[in-house]
């Protein structure tokens, strides 16, 4: 995971991201110790609460595979969403995205379900190249 900040934007940028990695490689029977997604969305808030940014713009490989969209991946990603909900999240399709698929536009919680993108989660640009808040 590469990451930037625009001060004059107040804008976060993450690029490969690669939620459900772990999960990925592990179902292909790759062993891998668990803890990636939550190092990864811990490294994420930690980067949000130093620079107060107010929109974070994931630029393509938010997603992993297709075998890495797992219930803990995206329940992990959710309770993180829950406590940031006044951020903005846009992404960018990259080439993992595309086979992964569209993220989802909520997740099941014990208290209902946590919208993981504040408005519509997919609007797709002109040839399909991208998708955004």
């Amino acid at each position: 995971m590469f990451d930037f900040f625009c001060i004059t934007r107040n804008q976060h940028f993450v690029a490969d991201f690669h939620l459900g990695k772990a999960a990925s490689f592990r179902k292909a029977g790759i062993p891998l110790p668990s803890g990636s997604t939550t190092e990864n969305v811990e490294r994420l808030d930690r980067a949000i609460a130093r620079t107060r940014a107010k929109s974070v713009v994931f630029l393509g490989d938010f997603l992993h595979s297709a075998d890495g969209r797992q219930p803990r991946t995206f329940e992990r990603f959710a309770a993180w969403r829950e406590s940031r909900k006044s951020v903005d999240l846009t992404l960018v399709r990259g080439n993992h995205d595309k086979k992964a698929g569209d993220p989802p536009e909520s997740h099941p919680s014990g208290r209902g379900a946590v919208r993981l993108w504040r408005t519509d989660p997919v609007r797709r640009q002109p040839a399909d190249r991208s998708i955004s808040r």
